[in-house]
């Protein structure tokens, strides 16, 4: 072990050669900081195999502005979706009428409630059509082509413009069996041409979008100025409740509507599963509504061929009825079931004259 030489007064420590261990260190660690390798702008340590003059954090900084162009840029190439459409004041909510196959009862009832209530604007949720030739269930029996199914809409809804001043519609999924239809025609030559030359016809933007083609070809038979049709499958009311036409289904109602009142967390009114039910979340502050349907299924072949212990269905619709002290709007439920009231049974009981 070597001698004691020296005391230091910086560190109040004895040492054995030219100065502490502190010191020494000290030293070394301050030689080292003047050889490192600085950067040009902070002026902090950067590793010395760094290329460029800059540390990571000044070089994002510098070339900032070009990522993020560049970034953004690259994502407008996507095609964007339209927002959720939104409409506003009272409104008769009639889902699944699936034209030709509707049943007329329910519809007539449905125009009787808007013409008692004063309401004039109908919302269709999805399934406004049927298209049974395009199907992928496979069965016999006689149909109708999609043409003759729009060509019957049409009429229905000119005669439904006679009590509503606005009809909106928006995609159930038989509605979209003509965009899949159009889809898979893209994989043949042939139908690829047949496509062309429609969406050339039809003014869309080409074959390759298929929503384009399918949504200018039920316009073209149910143009009319007081009908609006939406290309999404959900929609916005008085930005209380939002009317959908989902891709899932419950056997009982209105549970799948309760779990898309947690997910949205607003009320919400669907249709789709031919169900009628009437709910809240568990807060007891939204409602979740299955407003049933207006067709006549017992016209379908897979109904009949196909038997199922699926729930039977129920007739009937909604009312959003708003006020200026709830511009919300309040729902009115209705059941077309010789067991439950209707809103005019309730007018007359009440000596109400309709």
């Amino acid at each position: 072990m070597g001698t004691i030489t020296g005391h230091c007064e910086k560190h109040d420590r004895a040492h054995r050669g030219a100065s502490c261990r502190l010191c020494y260190a000290e030293r070394r660690a301050a030689e080292s900081s003047a050889r490192a390798k600085r950067c040009a702008i902070c002026g902090e340590k950067i590793a010395r195999n760094t290329q460029g003059p800059h540390c990571a954090v000044c070089f994002y900084k510098a070339k900032r502005t070009h990522v993020e162009a560049v970034i953004r840029e690259e994502a407008e190439v996507a095609p964007r979706l339209e927002p959720i459409p939104k409409e506003w004041g009272s409104a008769v909510i009639l889902s699944d009428p699936h034209i030709p196959w509707h049943n007329p009862d329910v519809i007539l009832d449905m125009c009787e409630t808007a013409v008692l209530l004063k309401i004039k604007k109908l919302i269709i949720p999805g399934d406004l059509i049927h298209a049974d030739t395009i199907s992928k269930y496979v069965g016999v029996g006689k149909t109708v082509s999609v043409t003759s199914e729009l060509q019957s809409t049409a009429r229905v809804l000119r005669a439904l413009e006679e009590v509503f001043d606005s009809i909106v519609i928006i995609p159930g999924n038989h509605d979209q069996r003509l965009e899949r239809m159009i889809a898979g025609l893209r994989d043949t030559k042939d139908g690829r041409k047949g496509l062309d030359m429609v969406a050339a016809l039809l003014g869309a933007g080409g074959f390759d979008d298929a929503e384009d083609v399918s949504l200018r070809y039920l316009r073209h038979f149910l143009h009319s100025p007081k009908v609006t049709w939406h290309p999404l499958p959900q929609m916005e009311l008085n930005g209380t409740w939002l009317l959908q036409h989902p891709g899932s289904v419950s056997r009982i109602a209105p549970q799948n509507e309760r779990a898309f009142v947690r997910k949205h967390r607003k009320s919400v009114i669907q249709g789709h599963s031919h169900l009628w039910g009437l709910g809240f979340d568990e807060s007891g502050t939204d409602v979740a509504f299955n407003c049933g349907h207006a067709a006549d299924d017992k016209k379908w072949r897979y109904v009949r061929e196909k038997p199922s212990s699926f729930p039977a269905s129920v007739h009937g619709y909604g009312v959003i009825y708003c006020t200026k002290d709830n511009p919300g709007g309040r729902l009115i439920p209705i059941a077309v079931h010789p067991r439950m009231f209707r809103v005019r049974d309730i007018l007359e009981m009440a000596g109400v004259q309709s």
